[in-house]
């Protein structure tokens, strides 16, 4: 999540410094520490190659035929200092550090927030309100999240297919302010303004794409994501539903111009004693589109899910679907994706827990849109521990074989986490 305001940073320093001597309503600041660690062993079988990166090649795309098992470890430590002024205002900084040794990022997010009667305002590099305020199918599914969560470091997605829980354009964790209303008869609202989806912490400003070349290389500016939330219980029936929008301009690294932002989301969220139903779904327009794809009829992807998960003393059980279709030209037939997921969770202990999903997924693309052979590809992918999440890439998806069907075996063993 990410807020930012001027001179917040030096207000905050004074506020550490004043706390001690202010009157007894007043809260000094505290530290707390908590985290986990992640450990997860993966296995990849893929049964089809092709003879180019964007086929799958072995060699240029590893998820593609490239080892038949591998091991990954990550984790993250969040550092958090929180006080109250003695008029009431409420106040902490926030900073989460990565423990992904193979990222060249070691912060995963940084932000300061400020809460009272009023409501809350967060600053920095953190998710907007569109994506924290949202409820749907994945606040149900167990493990690594199925259609949201690890497949990707094992499973090539095709170009042209949409797969996810993020609207296209979302600006993830780039720089952003926040503004969350107080909930009132079980409605809240928040509103989140990112100036550039490219800009993060102190980087100089930009307005610019970045440099390659590719159509689907876009940066969003001017970006506002907002969300309207309802929650209430019924005795033993609890509701929670969201609805969510992305509004901004687009900016390509090719002198083509890029469609703006336009999409929206729904999710719902019902729990019964032990049972929960979620279900959501995401229209993306033609958001973030240059103008080669939309002159043949592209859009950015539909989406609709559901999950249903069950909870038995220490263990959770879910089944989780999502089913996305792009339409990729005038006159062809839509690309599609179908993506079943299963998934059981246990805790063996306080902060210690393990779990197993299984993905089972079919993207395809037709041949009109690929200009080529549009043959499918099947494969396994296995892990063995682990439950990091991987980003799912949110426009028109990343090279890969043009079509591809195959399974997502995961089995954790050892997730720890902890809280000082």
């Amino acid at each position: 999540m990410t807020k930012k305001l001027l001179g917040t940073t030096a207000l905050m320093a004074v506020s550490f410094v004043a706390a001690q001597e202010v009157s007894a309503a007043a809260v000094a600041p505290a530290l707390s520490i908590s985290g986990n660690a992640r450990f997860q062993a993966m296995g990849v079988k893929n049964s089809a190659k092709g003879s180019s990166a964007a086929d799958g090649d072995a060699a240029a795309n590893p998820r593609n035929g490239v080892g038949s098992y591998g091991f990954t470890q990550t984790g993250e430590m969040r550092f958090a200092v929180a006080g109250m002024a003695k008029n009431g205002l409420e106040y902490n900084y926030l900073i989460a550090l990565s423990g992904n040794t193979g990222s060249s990022t070691s912060v995963s997010e940084n932000r300061i927030e400020f809460k009272g009667s009023w409501g809350a305002l967060q600053l920095g590099d953190t998710i907007g309100a569109q994506d924290l305020m949202m409820v749907d199918a994945v606040n149900v599914i167990g493990g690594t999240g199925g259609f949201d969560g690890s497949w990707l470091d094992a499973f090539t997605q095709p170009a042209g297919v949409f797969a996810g829980d993020s609207m296209v354009g979302d600006p993830g964790d780039a720089t952003k302010m926040s503004y969350f209303t107080p909930r009132v008869a079980g409605f809240q609202f928040g509103l989140s303004f990112t100036p550039s989806s490219r800009h993060e912490g102190a980087e100089p400003l930009t307005q610019s794409a970045d440099t390659s070349s590719t159509v689907s290389n876009v940066i969003t500016r001017k970006n506002f994501g907002g969300a309207l939330n309802y929650t209430h219980a019924f005795d033993e029936v609890g509701v929670s539903a969201t609805g969510a929008f992305l509004s901004g301009d687009s900016k390509a690294s090719t002198e083509e111009n890029a469609a703006k932002v336009r999409a929206y989301q729904i999710g719902g969220l019902v729990t019964y004693r032990d049972f929960q139903f979620g279900a959501g779904y995401i229209d993306n327009k033609k958001s973030t589109l240059v103008d080669s794809l939309r002159s043949l009829g592209t859009d950015a992807g539909k989406a609709w899910s559901f999950a249903l998960g069950y909870t038995y003393e220490a263990s959770k059980f879910t089944v989780g679907y999502q089913q996305s279709k792009t339409k990729v030209a005038t006159g062809a037939s839509d690309a599609k994706g179908k993506f079943w997921s299963f998934t059981a969770d246990h805790t063996l202990a306080p902060g210690l827990g393990v779990y197993a999903e299984a993905d089972f997924i079919r993207f395809t693309v037709p041949q009109a849109a690929t200009g080529g052979d549009a043959s499918v590809n099947g494969g396994t992918a296995v892990f063995a521990s682990g439950a990091s999440s991987a980003p799912v890439p949110t426009a028109l998806g990343t090279p890969g074989k043009k079509s591809n069907t195959g399974s997502v075996f995961i089995l954790e063993i050892g997730r720890a986490s902890c809280r000082e």
